[in-house]
């Protein structure tokens, strides 16, 4: 299950490159939400390699 929501936070961060807000938008979070995920899996949201 972890390697879904992982694969959906890339996907949305590769979708809206630079745009956090549209990110979290298109998963139907809020940004802080997103935040918190990111950190959870050790994702970097300004990375190239999302």
């Amino acid at each position: 299950m972890a390697q879904a929501e992982v694969w959906l936070l890339r996907k949305a961060l590769r979708d809206h490159p630079g745009h956090l807000q549209r990110s979290a938008e298109q998963l139907g979070i809020t940004r802080q939400s997103l935040y918190r995920r990111l950190e959870k899996h050790g994702i970097d949201p300004q990375a190239g390699d999302a």
